[in-house]
C-alpha cells in the first residue's frame, strides 16, 4: 500500500465509521494504530485527520507480526482460506474441469458458499473464522492491547539478550556461559589452549537516547533530525504521530531549508554585486592595461565562470576584448528588505498554527463558508443551530 492508497484507506474505509462521533476533544479522539509504512507521515493527511479528531499512531518499527493486532488474526483466515482453495482446485480435477479461479471466486475461498463449476458446497467462512469477535479480542489480548499490557513480549519471535530480566532464557544462557568459562578455564590449567574455546554470550546493550519532554524545543530539534521510523519512535517517548511537536519539528525543518536556500541566494548576489563595482571601476580607468586577476574578475561579470576561463592571460585579454561591448548577464541586488525578510524567518517562533494544523484550518474554514454560502435557507439555519449546540457542549 502507498502513500496515496494509504490515504484513500483512511478517508474511506474507517473516518466515515466515526462521522457522527469524532471530533478533536477528550472522549471523542479516534487512536488509529499504524506501522511505518509509506504514508503515516503525510503530514497533510495527518493535520486534516487530527482536526477531525483520528490521530495515528505508530507501532514499534519492525514488530508487526508481534505488536500488531490483526495480524495474529491472518494465520487462522489463510489456513481456512487455502483450505478452500485446495478443495475447489481439487473438486474441479475429479470433474475434469478448469481450475482457473476467477476474481467472483474469490469470494467464494473467504465467505465460504458454493463452487457454481462444480454445485459443490462446504467451503468454509475464512473470514468469520479468522475475524469473528473472539477472534479479535484474543489477538488483542495476544498483543496486549485490551487488556492493556505487555503479553506481546512473551512472543517467541522477540528476541532478548542476556540482560533482559524478563527474558525466560535468561537463567539457560548465564548456566552456559558458567559452563563455558570453567571447561575453558580447567583446560587451561591442562596444559592445553582452552582460549581457543572461548565464546561469550551477548550482553544487553543499552541503546543511548536523548530524553526530552514533550512541547520543548529540545524535543522539537531532536525530531528535526530523525530519518527513520525507529528514532522518531524513540525520540517521541510515545506520544503519537499527531503531536504537537511534530508538526512543529516539520516547519522547522522547512524553515532550515528556507534559510539555507535564501542564505545561497543572498552570497551569490551579494557577490554578483561586488563584481559589478569592482568591474566598473576597473572600466572608469583611462588607461586599459589589465593585471591577471583584473582580467579573470572581468570574465567572472560578464558570466563566463572561472573553469571555463583561458589558460594564458594574452588568452584571456583576446576574450574579454571580445565581450567588452556586451552587457554583462542582468541580476537582482540583495535589499534591505531581502536582509528584513531573511532575519524575519530567522528568528521566527513556530506556532502549531503555523504548520500544517493552522494551514488545514483555514482550508476548512474557507470550503465551509463556500457550503454555506450555497446552502437553503433550511439547511443554514439547521447548521447554524448545531454549531450552537457544539459550543453549548464545549462550554459543559
Amino acid at each position: 500500500m502507498d502513500e496515496t492508497e494509504f490515504e484513500k484507506y483512511i478517508r474511506n474505509s474507517i473516518v466515515h465509521l466515526y462521522s457522527d462521533t469524532a471530533a478533536d476533544k477528550p472522549g471523542q479522539r479516534v487512536l488509529i494504530k499504524v506501522d511505518s509504512g509509506p504514508g503515516r507521515m503525510n503530514f497533510e493527511m495527518l493535520a486534516r485527520l487530527r482536526n477531525l479528531g483520528f490521530y495515528l499512531y505508530p507501532g514499534v518499527p519492525n514488530t508487526t507480526s508481534v505488536s500488531q493486532e490483526t495480524d495474529q488474526n491472518y494465520g487462522v483466515f489463510k489456513s481456512a482460506y487455502r483450505a478452500n482453495l485446495e478443495k475447489m482446485v481439487q473438486d474441479r480435477t475429479e470433474h475434469s474441469l478448469h481450475r482457473t479461479i476467477t476474481l467472483p471466486m474469490v469470494g467464494i475461498l473467504v465467505f465460504g458458499g458454493t463452487d457454481p463449476v462444480t454445485n459443490r458446497g462446504a467451503f468454509r467462512n475464512a473470514f468469520d473464522e479468522g475475524f469473528n469477535k473472539a477472534k479479535c479480542l484474543e489477538a488483542w489480548e495476544k498483543v496486549g492491547a485490551a487488556p492493556l499490557t505487555m503479553k506481546c513480549l512473551e512472543s517467541t519471535k522477540v528476541r532478548h539478550e542476556l540482560g533482559d530480566d524478563d527474558d525466560p532464557l535468561a537463567g539457560t544462557y548465564a548456566a552456559l556461559q558458567a559452563k563455558n568459562d570453567i571447561t575453558v578455564h580447567q583446560l587451561n590449567l591442562e596444559g592445553l589452549n582452552g582460549n581457543l574455546l572461548a565464546a561469550k554470550v551477548d550482553v544487553k546493550r543499552h541503546r543511548s537516547m536523548p530524553v526530552t519532554a514533550a512541547n520543548t524545543l529540545q524535543r522539537q530539534e531532536r525530531l528535526m533530525e530523525t530519518n527513520s521510523a525507529g528514532d522518531r519512535f524513540y525520540a517521541l517517548h510515545g506520544h503519537h504521530s499527531s503531536h504537537n511537536d511534530m508538526f512543529i519539528a516539520k516547519e522547522m525543518s522547512t524553515q532550515k531549508a528556507t534559510l539555507e536556500e535564501l542564505g545561497k541566494q543572498k552570497k551569490r548576489r551579494v557577490e554578483l554585486k561586488r563584481r559589478d563595482d569592482e568591474a566598473g571601476q576597473l572600466l572608469s580607468r583611462k588607461f586599459e592595461i589589465f593585471l591577471k586577476t583584473e582580467l579573470e574578475l572581468l570574465l567572472l561579470w560578464q558570466g563566463i565562470k572561472r573553469k571555463d576561463h583561458p589558460p594564458t592571460n594574452a588568452k584571456k585579454l583576446e576574450k574579454w576584448l571580445e565581450l567588452e561591448d556586451k552587457a554583462p548577464p542582468t541580476f537582482e541586488e540583495w535589499t534591505a528588505e531581502d536582509e528584513a525578510k531573511l532575519e524575519r524567518i530567522r528568528t521566527m517562533k513556530i506556532d502549531i498554527n503555523d504548520t500544517a494544523i493552522g494551514r488545514a484550518k483555514k482550508v476548512v474554514t474557507q470550503e465551509y463558508r463556500v457550503l454555506f454560502r450555497d446552502m437553503s435557507k433550511e439547511k443554514q439555519l439547521e447548521a447554524i443551530e448545531g454549531l450552537e449546540k457544539d459550543r453549548d457542549n464545549l462550554s459543559h
